[in-house]
């Protein structure tokens, strides 16, 4: 799949990654902010 995105001059663009303990230290406003400010500083 990387391969065809490339071919079409597409570039990666970082990882975003939420919470991963979100049953126990669940803090999903503060995970939604990030997110928005990640791809505000992506696209």
């Amino acid at each position: 799949m990387h391969g065809n995105f490339r071919y079409f001059g597409m570039t990666t663009v970082p990882t975003f990654a939420a919470s991963y303990d979100v049953m126990k230290n669940g803090n999903i406003n503060n995970d939604f902010a990030r997110f928005e400010a990640h791809l505000n500083q992506h696209f």
